[in-house]
């Protein structure tokens, strides 16, 4: 596998971490909550180098480190003509243009995030999500 692969798929597992503690607080009905004091030393070290500190979300901790180990973002079409189509990138808002008859950015050309779906203004419909691995 590659480094990207490696990078991709232990983002994905703390994404799915995350999403198995928002259900149960859709399930349950209560935030489950963590003092990050009281976590082992390994990761009380990467959230307090992350910025959390105190009382956090269960799902923020794992949120977090995803998003800093494979950054993701959502394009949105904003224009489309016959020369090129011009996508804004959901995290930073910046445009990004793509010749008509090639693919869709596969990153955000400004901030670098890597391109997940794609969406039309008005549409309200997401394309498949992807896949960039190489």
């Amino acid at each position: 596998m590659s480094y990207t692969t490696d990078r991709t798929l232990a983002a994905e597992r703390m994404r799915n971490e995350a999403d198995g503690y928002r259900n149960n607080e859709r399930m349950y009905g209560h935030v489950s909550r963590i003092d990050t004091g009281e976590i082992p030393g390994l990761f009380q070290d990467l959230a307090t180098f992350v910025g959390l500190r105190g009382y956090i979300r269960s799902d923020a901790l794992f949120d977090t480190l995803s998003d800093l180990i494979d950054p993701i973002c959502h394009m949105t079409e904003i224009g489309k003509t016959p020369k090129e189509r011009k996508y804004v990138c959901s995290n930073c808002g910046a445009t990004n243009v793509a010749p008509a008859g090639h693919e869709r950015p596969r990153y955000c050309g400004c901030c670098g995030h890597r391109a997940v779906s794609f969406d039309r203004v008005g549409s309200g419909a997401i394309d498949e999500p992807v896949d960039v691995l190489e």
